[in-house]
């Protein structure tokens, strides 16, 4: 081992270089570990935000009313006197209610009376849809209104054979059969069996005949019974 305080101090400075360099690997090492990965923002659905300007006076029907499904529908714009009605382009568009970016345009018809522009739907409304009524004027919006369609109406069935209606609910292994009042209809609830050797559309023939040959075991004629065949 040398003495020469030369080579020491030369040494010296060289272990203390060497040592920074692994303590700058050993940290950037470290901070490729916590790093957090990079995240992509979700896109979320898009919202409607309504627009009104003193260019239009009032709007039928209200946006609080609900469209009524399955009918032809009108919409009523009052215009302010100094609009030129020549310039104003209606548009109505329909979307799904959680995302009014998914639009399509609904065709409609639009007359004039003065001031007032009549837009009328040429297909009954959908249910439970979102309906944005705009106007435009030279190119400006000056309406977006959105309205909301009601939920489909089930209507009842005229006649259903109340007797089957007293020996429900029947339930066995791959059927359950109840009476829906609010639609005057029997429900027949298949219940698929994943461990079965038959496949799915077997068990299902199987369970409408079950059922038939249960209704039939009653006394009841099945061609006075309505039932809806649903899967459970």
């Amino acid at each position: 081992m040398t003495n020469n305080p030369v080579l020491k101090k030369i040494f010296f400075a060289f272990g203390v270089f060497l040592m920074l360099i692994v303590l700058s690997v050993i940290f950037l090492f470290i901070s490729t570990l916590k790093k957090p990965t990079q995240q992509i923002p979700e896109k979320k659905p898009v919202t409607q935000v309504d627009i009104s300007t003193p260019l239009v006076n009032s709007v039928l029907p209200p946006v609080t009313k609900l469209l009524e499904t399955g009918k032809i529908q009108t919409f009523t714009s009052t215009l302010d006197p100094t609009i030129e009605v020549s310039d104003v382009k209606v548009t109505l568009s329909s979307s799904p209610p959680s995302n009014a970016s998914a639009k399509s345009v609904v065709p409609t018809t639009t007359s004039l009376e003065g001031k007032v522009l009549v837009t009328t739907t040429s297909v009954p409304i959908e249910p439970s849809t979102t309906y944005t009524l705009m106007l435009l004027y030279k190119g400006k919006i000056i309406l977006s209104q959105a309205y909301l369609s009601a939920h489909p109406i089930e209507t009842p069935i005229p006649t259903n054979n109340p007797t089957l209606s007293t020996y429900l609910p029947y339930e066995t292994l791959n059927y359950l059969l109840v009476y829906n009042a609010e639609k005057n209809a029997y429900v027949m609830h298949f219940k698929y069996d994943p461990n079965s050797s038959k496949d799915l559309n077997t068990q299902f023939e199987e369970a409408k005949t079950n059922t038939n040959n249960f209704i039939v075991g009653k006394g009841i004629d099945v061609t006075t019974i309505t039932i809806d065949y649903l899967f459970k």
